[in-house]
């Protein structure tokens, strides 16, 4: 269920203006999140928004503290490949792609070969004959480990926080199960991966707001055999059942997360992206095609997925071409139905903000409208720093949680596009 060919062109969330809602443009929303995920963009996998770290104790007294560090000593002979007493970026990439490490190894790799510039230099060990540093070497990571934990705004200052965030990701399955404790979809600790799903996540948190059951109700839990892995069947209202597995290590770090509140959004995104990709091949759709099978659900369209959720039609509104009046009636028999919403940044609003605070070509899930009031969520979630923040750095309703609410008036200038589900 995705949108025509000539409504999947690129861009995102951009302002339109159509006199009809139902003669509204679909607009596309992408966010691609990349390797930043393995520090402070994904802080919300720790309860609170805060991120835990593993002690590193009883470790050479070199990386003590460093439970980061710690691990990548251990790894170090067998990463550096060809023994010269340096990690490249090539041995990295190569071991990454021979998929032999697991676990905290394998999120201690991944935050080596996103830093690695800025760890290279530390020691100053470089290749001064070639004037630059051609890999890490044990001294820089004697450097590192000796300076944490690191001051504020140091590029290095959460690589120790978004390693123990990833490690905590990639056992989510184990460790909290489907659910979690609560036992139903708790939407607040969704955190985005890097895929470029928020047109999908947006409708998802709402629905996980308004009618958790109805999404348990959409998967079954397959338990794991032989020491495998578990799997799930997904059946979106009206669609063929989808049955998926979260993956290996790499899958399960570009994947949403949830936090302690278990796998199920990452089993959710995941049977999208399996039913996007089969929508793909029955269209034949060339250029799509050949993106692959996550690299074709990146970008879309929230109309799209709140009618694959619910099984409902949905309405993209081009919030300009609406007075306040209008957007007011609009948003209160939405409420009163309990219809799901989502909505997309304003592009000519976004480029004339002098601060950037939200992203663009990005979708949103809207929560609430009470009384001229509008509550939004970023798919983001806690500790993304996606949602209106001071000069400072903080959030201005003092809870960097990924929601916001602004007046009315306020959304009509931030928000081009309002989705609503048509019950």
């Amino acid at each position: 269920m995705h949108a025509p060919k000539e409504q999947r062109g690129g861009g995102g969330a951009r302002e339109t203006v159509p006199t009809d809602v139902t003669d509204a443009p679909s607009t596309k929303s992408e966010t691609v999140r990349g390797l930043p995920d393995l520090a402070s963009q994904d802080a919300a996998l720790a309860p609170g928004g805060e991120a835990e770290t593993t002690s590193a104790g009883g470790g050479d007294p070199a990386t003590d503290g460093s439970a980061w560090a710690r691990v990548v000593c251990r790894n170090f002979p067998s990463w550096d490949a060809n023994g010269d007493g340096r990690i490249t970026v090539q041995e990295a990439n190569d071991r990454v792609a021979q998929k032999k490490d697991q676990g905290e190894d394998y999120a201690a790799l991944r935050g080596l070969l996103f830093y690695m510039e800025q760890l290279a230099a530390l020691s100053k060990d470089g290749d001064p004959a070639r004037g630059k540093h051609l890999g890490v070497t044990e001294k820089d990571l004697d450097v590192y480990a000796q300076s944490y934990p690191r001051p504020n705004g140091d590029a290095l200052a959460t690589l120790d926080e978004g390693f123990a965030n990833v490690t905590k990701k990639l056992g989510a399955e184990k460790d909290y199960g489907l659910y979690g404790k609560s036992g139903v979809p708790d939407p607040k600790l969704l955190h985005q991966g890097m895929i470029g799903t928020c047109y999908f996540l947006a409708p998802l948190i709402a629905l996980a707001e308004r009618d958790p059951n109805a999404i348990c109700q959409m998967i079954v839990e397959h338990p794991a055999k032989d020491g495998g892995l578990p799997s799930y069947t997904v059946t979106f209202p009206g669609q063929k059942p989808v049955t998926v597995t979260l993956g290996d290590d790499e899958m399960r770090v570009m994947q949403t997360s949830a936090g302690d509140s278990g796998v199920w959004a990452a089993v959710m995104e995941r049977a999208f992206i399996a039913h996007n990709w089969e929508q793909m091949k029955a269209d034949k759709d060339k250029k799509e095609l050949k993106k692959g099978e996550v690299g074709a659900a990146e970008g879309g369209f929230g109309k799209d997925t709140i009618e694959l959720l619910t099984g409902n039609g949905a309405k993209q509104i081009a919030v300009k071409s609406k007075s306040l009046k209008k957007l007011d009636e609009l948003l209160t028999a939405a409420s009163e139905k309990g219809a799901l919403m989502t909505c997309g940044i304003n592009l000519q609003w976004w480029k004339k903000a002098s601060k950037k605070p939200l992203p663009d070509q990005h979708e949103y899930a809207l929560l609430c409208y009470q009384d001229g009031k509008v509550t939004v969520r970023n798919p983001h979630g806690a500790g993304a720093g996606g949602e209106l923040m001071n000069g400072d750095g903080s959030a201005v309703d003092g809870l960097d949680d990924g929601e916001f609410t602004v007046d009315l008036a306020t959304f009509r200038e931030m928000f081009s596009n309002l989705t609503i589900e048509q019950k």
